[in-house]
């Protein structure tokens, strides 16, 4: 009898320990079920945030684009505050903030990225061009310096160093640097017009032609670089040359005074004194007020043996500009050729008290 009570007990303890486990069964895979679809909400939600963050970020680069750096620079703040780890987002607004010349901020958000992401030669590079823009030269160059680090085939990086070096006044060290931005990318049309400059500054003049026609090349309608090209043909005497390239520079931009004077001195020094004056007018037309051009014009007359005319354009040149010691020295020069050695050595002692060394 015992025996008979204690199995029934057995059974219906195990009944009753199926019956729980089972509910416990049931019970925890509800709530692996309610949990998965927590999960799959949370999931959904970050997906969702993500794309929006990215559409966000797309549109501000958009109105960056556009030149709208104010709009853009909202809406990198708007990602900046809903992700303060946003690199792109800082990156973006510090590229804007240059645009509109608010350097230091801009410094402040690549700091920023850098911080969340020191291994971007980028980022040193952005950061370096705003500290040269304020004229703090060395931490531009460690910044471009730690570009090439990261990175030693940055043509940017190069570049930008080598233009740092010229604002601080190095251009012997430029040159390396712009030569390695050639030797990563011979169509840089930057490096070559850049190069071609330094040497003719540092009167190099066949290098300099040499560095201006490869920027031709890359660039055909660059008035600037024919403009450039001509003033190094005509420092070697290549007046022809120098003619030819005024030629296409005037093509490209006619409303450019200075190129029309320099055709101008082109063709006196040619011997070709009448075809020198249009182009004087010309540029006298454009720009009434430069001292530079009558001057130019009344030496040409000078050498037409027009001494009148010349004194009249030298007149003009130091109404516009009363300290400019050339053309004082040239209008003694005109005098003198008329035989008036009075207002010759006047004119002479004038340009010597203003510093003339001619």
């Amino acid at each position: 009898m015992f025996a008979k009570k204690t199995f029934s007990r057995v059974l219906i303890t195990l009944f009753i320990a199926a019956i729980m486990l089972f509910a416990v069964g049931c019970g925890n895979s509800g709530n692996e079920n309610a949990n998965d679809g927590s999960k799959k909400f949370s999931m959904d939600k970050i997906e969702d945030d993500s794309d929006a963050e990215k559409k966000k970020l797309d549109k501000a680069k958009k109105f960056s684009d556009l030149e709208d750096y104010n709009v853009a620079i909202k809406l990198y703040g708007e990602v900046i505050k809903d992700n303060p780890k946003n690199v792109a987002a800082y990156s973006g607004r510090g590229k804007a903030y240059q645009k509109i010349y608010e350097n230091e901020k801009a410094i402040s958000d690549f700091n920023k990225a850098i911080e969340l992401n020191p291994n971007d030669s980028e980022l040193y590079i952005h950061r370096g061009e705003a500290y040269y823009q304020t004229n703090d030269y060395d931490k531009a160059n460690q910044d471009f310096n730690k570009a090439i680090e990261l990175n030693p085939d940055s043509e940017q990086a190069y570049l930008e160093r080598g233009i740092a070096y010229l604002l601080f006044g190095k251009s012997e060290q430029a040159i390396p640097d712009l030569e390695k931005v050639i030797e990563i990318n011979p169509k840089n049309y930057e490096a070559c017009k850049i190069l071609g400059k330094i040497y003719y500054e540092s009167k190099q003049y066949e290098k300099a032609i040499v560095d201006y026609s490869k920027a031709i090349e890359l660039e055909p309608k660059d008035s600037e670089a024919y403009y450039d090209r001509g003033k190094a043909n005509y420092n070697l005497k290549k007046y022809a040359e120098s003619i030819s390239d005024f030629d296409k520079a005037i093509e490209l931009n006619p409303d450019n005074p200075y190129i029309y004077n320099s055709r101008g001195i082109s063709y006196c020094d040619l011997g070709k004194h009448e075809e020198a004056i249009p182009d004087f007018d010309k540029a006298i037309e454009l720009y009434p007020t430069e001292s530079f051009f009558y001057t130019a014009r009344g030496n040409n007359y000078c050498k037409m043996d027009q001494y009148e005319r010349a004194i009249q354009d030298y007149d003009k040149a130091i109404e516009c500009h009363p300290y400019y010691t050339w053309a004082y020295n040239q209008r003694g020069e005109a005098y003198q050729a008329l035989g008036n050695e009075k207002k010759a050595q006047a004119d002479f002692q004038k340009a010597k008290e203003l510093g003339w060394e001619g």
